[in-house]
């Protein structure tokens, strides 16, 4: 079994609760349903540090919190 980014982790969090499809998730993060999917299953560990940046502040976002943006890659466990 592949791990999973610890992105991969959040997003499906996110997802599950507010009962959101991959799709769904896609849309409001702009990013592809594809790589939703690849991040939940832990089959794309790789991940530029821009992109889980601009994925994790956008959950941060939607909830009511707003991360500066070195926290939002510490979260995700990017490097700079």
């Amino acid at each position: 079994m592949a791990k999973i980014h610890p992105l991969g982790q959040k997003i499906k969090a996110f997802r599950l609760k507010r009962q959101w499809t991959q799709a769904q998730v896609a849309r409001h993060l702009g990013i592809s349903r594809r790589t939703v999917q690849a991040l939940e299953s832990g089959q794309s560990r790789e991940i530029r540090a821009l992109t889980a940046a601009k994925i994790n502040m956008a959950i941060e976002a939607i909830e009511g919190n707003e991360p500066a943006p070195r926290q939002a890659l510490e979260v995700v466990g990017a490097r700079p």
